[in-house]
């Protein structure tokens, strides 16, 4: 079995140090779930003096390379982190700090909502995401007045879906840092993750937002805790601290469509059609189409770009960057793009902004998803302008 079977990836090193080094304790116990690799628990001992060590993983193969050099003061456990009866399996055992990089995304049956329960959080899903599930297993086996340090995705910090969990977490427990990762962190996956410290059964007034390079810190914030719960991005409180407007697409009039043409169906041809991936052929924000601009209405099952008409990339990994208006032409755009139609009087106002780079960081903040960002027609409809 596979670290792609298991849906995870492992913790490259300097991950693994800049999480722990944010950890503000010295632990002397020390557990690591979904070990993977054993990055996370290297970095503890490496950098603590540790009277326990204890490494939990599904997978048999994983005791292999530079994990094998910490042999000799490591116990490690074969078995599913995520699973209800680990901490009987561990002997009730409580520790000072838990360290959990989980596999993303998965659904997960079994006993995954009981975790949940047990950790006394709350969860939307019958079927909890396995990084819900990881983090509340964390957070059961963290002794009270401890910590828990996770590599969490960017569903945890700014998803919807999430939001309950993440408002749960944050009403029992004190959030210290969210730190988020540059893109391509983990090998052959444009994952969206981030590092997440927590004292547990604690509070905390505010909480460390930091964006992170290869090189360190690119740039960091101290805010209101409370203020932050239902997006823990850096990107969104910044957009929060731009010039305010009192207009929106929303109280402009204008209408936003979703296309409705698949991707696929697009790359077969035939009709005229626009997708994310012919952004690249516009000019300064400007876009020619490939149909004559009279071409057949739009029907139930069509949504037709004309001239004048604003296109704005609904998924891509930097959509922000994907917004033009129709010079001439007409096409069929794909499910991956919104049409944004206003009057003639506020057209060019709308496009300059969404261009602009205050727009461009709104649209960012917006976006949300573990790969692939994605843009939420509310959000759209609610940008300022």
């Amino acid at each position: 079995m596979n670290a792609r079977e298991l849906g995870r990836f492992y913790t490259p090193a300097w991950a693994a140090q800049a999480l722990v080094d944010r950890v503000p304790t010295t632990p002397r116990s020390v557990l690591d779930l979904c070990c993977g690799g054993g990055a996370l628990a290297i970095a503890a001992a490496g950098r603590w003096s540790l009277e326990e060590l204890v490494t939990v993983d599904i997978d048999p193969s994983i005791i292999a390379g530079d994990f094998a050099l910490l042999a000799s003061r490591v116990q490690h456990v074969q078995a599913d982190a995520l699973d209800i009866s680990l901490p009987a399996r561990l002997s009730a055992r409580r520790f000072d700090l838990v360290l959990c990089n989980p596999p993303f995304g998965r659904k997960r049956g079994g006993t995954g909502n009981l975790v949940v329960a047990a950790a006394n959080l709350a969860e939307a899903s019958e079927w909890p995401a396995a990084e819900t599930i990881g983090l509340a297993q964390a957070l059961r086996m963290a002794r009270p007045g401890g910590t828990v340090a996770a590599i969490m995705p960017d569903s945890f910090a700014t998803g919807r879906m999430a939001s309950r969990f993440r408002q749960s977490v944050a009403a029992s427990h004190g959030l210290l840092y969210i730190a988020e990762l540059p893109t391509r962190t983990f090998a052959n996956t444009d994952a969206k993750a981030y590092l997440v410290v927590i004292k547990v059964g604690g509070s905390s007034d505010e909480i460390v937002l930091e964006r992170l390079g290869q090189n360190g810190v690119e740039a960091t914030e101290t805010v209101d805790a409370k203020s932050c719960v239902m997006r823990m991005d850096l990107g969104s409180w910044h957009a929060k601290s731009l010039p305010q407007s009192s207009a929106s697409l929303s109280s402009l009039g204008a209408t936003v469509s979703r296309g409705r043409l698949s991707s696929a169906a697009a790359r077969v041809g035939g009709a005229p059609s626009f997708h994310t991936s012919d952004f690249s052929t516009s000019e300064h924000g400007t876009v020619k189409l490939g149909g004559r601009s009279d071409m057949p209405a739009a029907t139930s099952a069509t949504v037709i770009a004309r001239p004048g008409d604003i296109l704005v990339a609904r998924v891509d990994r930097r959509l922000e960057e994907k917004v033009a208006i129709v010079s001439e032409g007409s096409a069929e755009i794909t499910d991956c793009v919104f049409r944004v139609r206003s009057s003639p009087a506020d057209r060019e106002r709308i496009w300059i902004s969404l261009r602009s780079a205050e727009g461009r960081l709104r649209l960012a903040s917006a976006a949300r998803g573990v790969g692939p960002r994605h843009l939420a027609l509310a959000d759209l409809m609610a940008m300022q302008v």
